[in-house]
């Protein structure tokens, strides 16, 4: 388990692009993320736990691994919620000015049988309004209800995952909208948007995005964890430093909370897929 240092350090601003605000919270001057588990699954707890112990080669496009969260920290006193939280690093804290973009791997996305997935809602239905009111069948107006697998389902199809394994869900440069960006389905959509993310790198910060997405296919399919477990809606964290003179950016590879142990060897090809495509996305935008 980890204390946690209360000393406060300037590092850099606190960025969430993607995902239920209330999952994470700063640590140690934004230095560190503590991510509650919920509803007493450990899952991606389990999965970081078991990269780390066996030193699994994804371990180097992760985000360092600290463990537990104690409840008798201080970060603890002031916080109402009773769930347990672990720690990782900040994959952005040395960055003064990060430009960030959350890439969403795999032709599938979720979990088809997830608790919860057949319930109609309101709210989903909403979001579809948003970006594919035409795709909606007569009795789901009627209704003004979707299930979430319906929704999770067209999100898929409709975006460029399905068909090229990757999908951008957020990005903090220009002014793209989440429905926007979900509504993206060819390479050459994507390619804008990616060309708009990197307006702001240098040469050396371009051509180190590249050789980053060159490796990360590498260690992934020398990876024993990768091999042995369906990883569904992990994502590509991807950033660099704008305005620094340093070459150096990030690559990390996070969410791992839908690992399910498989002997599929096949099993998480679309996410192959989608860093084979991303990576030539990256290097036609940097030959530009």
């Amino acid at each position: 388990m980890v204390q946690g240092d209360t000393k406060s350090r300037v590092v850099s601003p606190w960025i969430q692009l993607s995902g239920h605000p209330d999952s994470f919270f700063p640590l140690d001057g934004n230095e560190k993320v503590a991510k509650w588990i919920k509803n007493g699954d450990f899952t991606e707890f389990n999965s970081y736990t078991l990269i780390y112990d066996t030193r699994d080669s994804i371990i180097s496009f992760i985000p360092k691994f600290h463990g537990l969260l104690s409840p008798v920290s201080e970060h603890m006193k002031s916080v109402v919620r009773k769930e347990p939280c672990f720690v990782l690093s900040n994959l952005l804290s040395e960055f003064k000015n990060p430009v960030v973009m959350d890439v969403k791997m795999g032709s599938q996305t979720f979990v088809e049988a997830e608790e919860g997935n057949d319930v109609p809602r309101e709210d989903l239905y909403n979001k579809i309004v948003k970006f594919a009111r035409d795709k909606l069948t007569n009795e789901e107006v009627s209704e003004r209800k979707v299930t979430k697998l319906r929704y999770l389902r067209l999100r898929d199809s409709l975006s460029t995952s399905s068909a090229f394994g990757f999908r951008i869900d957020a990005l903090n440069k220009g002014s793209f909208q989440k429905e926007t960006l979900a509504n993206l389905s060819s390479l050459e959509e994507a390619s804008r948007v990616i060309s708009q993310f990197v307006e702001g790198a240098s040469d050396l910060q371009k051509q180190s995005l590249v050789s980053e997405l060159e490796t990360f296919q590498c260690v992934f399919n020398q990876s024993s964890f990768c091999a042995n477990h369906f990883l569904v809606a992990s994502s590509l964290l991807i950033a660099y430093d704008m305005g620094s003179p340093s070459e150096r950016v990030v690559l990390g590879f996070i969410d791992l909370f839908h690992a399910v142990p498989s002997t599929d060897s096949n099993c998480n090809s679309g996410i192959l897929q989608g860093a084979r495509n991303l990576t030539s996305l990256f290097r036609a935008t940097t030959a530009q």
